[in-house]
């Protein structure tokens, strides 16, 4: 999955919207109206 899709239906189509209280940034999918927060990985050590 590219980093700016939607987990839901896999559409491009996300924009920002607002951030959460905890200050992480929360997308909105334009195809399906999810919220979502796009999660970084974090590397293995």
């Amino acid at each position: 999955m590219k980093p700016n899709t939607c987990p839901a239906c896999g559409s491009d189509k996300v924009v920002k919207n607002g951030v959460k209280p905890d200050g992480k940034q929360n997308h909105l999918c334009k195809d399906c109206r999810r919220q979502f927060i796009i999660r970084e990985k974090k590397p293995k050590e």
